[in-house]
């Protein structure tokens, strides 16, 4: 169940990448980025599989360089405001907190 879960927010996470486009969309989870360092280990699989979902490569940008680049308040407010619009929530005044901020606490 739990890696059910996690899978869910890695896909949840992908989706929130698609709909940004271009601009940085950063990870909330910690457990969900574990999930997605393994599936970056399978390099040709992750490739392929960024190239069909997002029409390129998703480099994943580890959070010490994220804060170098100042990117990374502003990621996390689209990655909340797009969870939630996802999931049904108000983002300005949610009754709960999206799959993917919620599953650490878990």
């Amino acid at each position: 169940m739990q890696v059910d879960s996690v899978l869910n927010g890695l896909r949840q996470f992908f989706h929130l990448c698609r709909e940004a486009g271009p601009v940085t969309v950063v990870m909330p989870s910690q457990v969900v980025d574990v999930a997605w360092h393994a599936f970056i280990l399978s390099t040709k699989s992750y490739e392929k599989f960024c190239r069909h979902a997002f029409g390129r490569f998703l480099h994943h940008t580890p959070a010490a360089a994220m804060k170098q680049t100042g990117k990374g308040p502003e990621g996390i407010k689209r990655a909340s405001r797009l969870a939630c619009e996802r999931e049904g929530i108000r983002a300005r005044n949610p009754s709960r907190l999206p799959l993917l901020f919620a599953l650490d606490a878990v």
